[in-house]
């Protein structure tokens, strides 16, 4: 099948998708006709509407630029419901969406446009034109969306991926769990992130129900009245799942998959969810890989909490100098804007991971670091994992995340949040650390918090703890 057939494989399967949103988010809906239609279509006195093809058969086409040559577009918006209903209106106009965080600012709204040169940004269900259509990146036949994600330089890496790498993606993650026709979705991470925006192609392209919550935090209300309409599927970072583990009992869900993943997984959590008799499975992957591409069961958790990653059929690892490297059909296209970054990390169709494994004969591996977390602190190098995992294992200390500050005298200093359950004597602290780190790796700033700052897919936000660590 062609990469233009794929496009319009998916605009059909999006015709036929069924969603299951909270009727709050429908009455935030911007177009008042769209959301007359949507709301003709109650399915139960639980505040849950049901949106179906009647529906997508009726969203009117944007009125793009046709003449402007320029097929980029910035989508923001709060409101997933309106973020799906622009998506297909995006992908029947053959435009390229750029996601963007609904928290993304003016500021960083003009950086981005000065950046891609986009024809214009849909906003809230709102298309502004941009007047930019000259200097913009090179686009391919076949891409379906760009994912911004964190990059070494502070600058976001611009993710391409086609419609075909995102169907692979989908088609193989819905096969590994055995997803059949009686399951749904629950869309429980953002759409703008590669995490939430797998969900919603695995529920299009294997017809599953997808499941709106107005809230992705599972100890809100708004995330419960979602659990009433019976999701069998979901996909959590490791601070919903602790929050869920403690909000919800096992027979108070649906759920037959629970996947973990996004960063790395406190094992005590781990043992927490499976002792619960959650059917918990963790997960490896990233936005170049169109989220997970290795899975380790609940059945070998529940064996063995620290088991190996199993890589998904269809799924190559091998691994030089250290480094994980992938093989797969669901591997992203390109960096749209960054050459010399695509051909650094996509090289002969593999992926460099920069993740730094340990893996058998059989192909199972374990991430033990990060090439480029390391920090640089007086010439030499430290793996900000190796500390945490040493600092951890100190009693009273139940999270930890070790970052670099610039500092005059050391290029970069050691520094951490922690995160503790009572008082801890520093004195035995910093001795223990003496007798199991050496000096150069022990943190010269640190601060105990409330809360470690966090992003909104759950991994630590670099800036937001640099900046809280020498707050006042």
């Amino acid at each position: 099948m062609a990469t233009t057939d794929f496009r319009l494989k998916i605009i059909e399967l999006m015709q036929e998708l069924k969603i299951h949103a909270p009727e709050s988010m429908v009455d935030r809906l911007s177009d008042s006709g769209i959301k007359k239609i949507v709301t003709g279509n109650l399915e139960k006195p639980d505040g849950y509407l049901l949106v179906d093809k009647s529906v997508f058969q009726n969203l009117p086409l944007l009125t793009f630029d046709e003449s402007n040559d320029n097929k980029i577009v910035l989508l923001r918006n709060s409101n997933d419901l309106e973020f799906i209903f622009n998506l297909y209106q995006i992908y029947k106009g053959g435009f390229l969406p750029i996601l963007i965080s609904p928290l993304t600012t003016d500021s960083e709204i003009a950086d981005f446009i000065k950046r891609f040169s986009p024809c214009g940004v849909l906003d809230g269900g709102i298309f502004k034109k941009t007047g930019e259509s000259n200097l913009f990146p090179k686009l391919n036949e076949g891409d379906a969306a760009v994912i911004l994600t964190s990059g070494s330089s502070g600058k976001p890496k611009a993710v391409v991926h086609t419609f075909l790498s995102l169907f692979n993606a989908a088609t193989r993650a819905n096969c590994s769990m055995g997803v059949d026709g009686q399951d749904r979705w629950l869309l429980s991470l953002p759409l703008h992130h590669i995490s939430g925006f797998s969900i919603l192609y695995r529920s299009i392209v294997g017809s599953i129900p997808l499941i709106l919550a107005e809230s992705l935090n599972p100890a809100d209300k708004e995330f419960g009245n979602a659990l009433r309409i019976a999701p069998t599927l979901v996909s959590f970072v490791p601070s919903q799942l602790r929050d869920f583990i403690t909000s919800w009992k096992r027979e108070a869900t649906n759920f037959r998959h629970i996947l973990v993943g996004g960063s790395a997984v406190d094992p005590s959590l781990i043992k927490s969810s499976i002792d619960a008799d959650f059917k918990l499975s963790k997960v490896y992957g990233s936005s170049e890989t169109a989220a997970f591409i290795a899975v380790t069961g609940y059945n070998s958790l529940k064996e063995d909490i620290n088991s190996a990653s199993r890589p998904l059929d269809g799924v190559t690892v091998s691994v030089e100098d250290g480094e994980l490297i992938v093989e797969t059909d669901q591997l992203f296209n390109r960096y749209l804007d960054d050459d010399a970054l695509t051909s650094n990390k996509l090289v002969d169709g593999k992926f460099h991971t920069g993740d730094v494994v340990e893996i058998d004969s059989k192909g199972l591996f374990k991430i033990t670091g990060r090439k480029n977390r390391f920090i640089i602190s007086g010439g030499l190098n430290v793996d900000p994992q190796e500390v945490e995992r040493i600092i951890l294992t100190f009693p009273g200390i139940i999270e930890v995340f070790v970052f670099s500050v610039v500092n005059e005298k050391w290029g970069e200093a050691v520094s951490a949040l922690l995160k503790t359950d009572g008082e801890i004597d520093f004195q035995d602290f910093h001795s223990y650390l003496k007798s199991h780190l050496m000096v150069y790796k022990i943190p010269k700033y640190y601060r105990i918090v409330d809360e470690i700052p966090l992003t909104a897919i759950g991994k630590h936000d670099l800036e937001g703890s640099r900046q809280l660590l020498f707050e006042r």
